[in-house]
């Protein structure tokens, strides 16, 4: 939506379903001008008026389905149905953080490099070396763009695992409250 603002460009949707939950928002920026929508079912030329009925269509569809749900839920649970799995919880919970534990070792094994090579050449600030992450084109494991607050916990596991490798030691070896947060 951004980039069709900045661009003029308009946004074709085949329903506004998925468009916007918000509806008084979409006609704030439709009626403003700022962001013009082609909806598939209502057609290129359609006015202002029909895109923002669709859209309150939409919006009143997806409250409907919200309430009918949460009802069905509260009868379930009044009836007595269990939801989740709360027989294999804490197994669960412990594979799970081993599997993240995981992940998050093998992406700081593959950063190593690269953030070695950033600060050789003299960009030592976490800002400077996300910045430049960002500029190779490195995303986070999730996908997002790096910022000085979320490779602070990489740079923390290099840094371990660079100190571990040196002693023998593993990261819980080196800090004792490692896995309590």
């Amino acid at each position: 939506m951004t980039r069709s603002i900045e661009l003029s460009c308009p946004i074709i949707v085949d329903g506004l379903s998925r468009f916007s939950r918000d509806t008084d928002t979409l006609e704030r920026l439709v009626a403003e001008g700022c962001l013009h929508i082609i909806s598939a079912t209502a057609g290129e030329g359609a006015s202002r008026a029909v895109i923002m009925g669709e859209a309150k269509r939409a919006q009143a569809e997806a409250e409907r389905i919200r309430r009918t749900t949460r009802a069905g839920l509260q009868r379930a649970r009044a009836a007595g149905q269990v939801f989740g799995n709360p027989t294999n919880l804490p197994e669960a919970q412990r594979k799970g953080s081993a599997a993240n534990a995981s992940k998050a070792a093998k992406h700081a094994k593959d950063l190593a490099p690269l953030i070695d090579a950033i600060q050789l050449a003299g960009k030592i600030t976490k800002k400077a070396i996300a910045a430049d992450l960002n500029a190779q084109g490195s995303r986070t494991s999730s996908g997002q763009r790096w910022t000085e607050n979320n490779i602070r916990r990489p740079l923390l596991r290099i840094a371990q695992t660079a100190e571990a490798g040196s002693n023998g030691l593993t990261a819980t070896d080196l800090n004792p409250n490692y896995g309590m947060f």
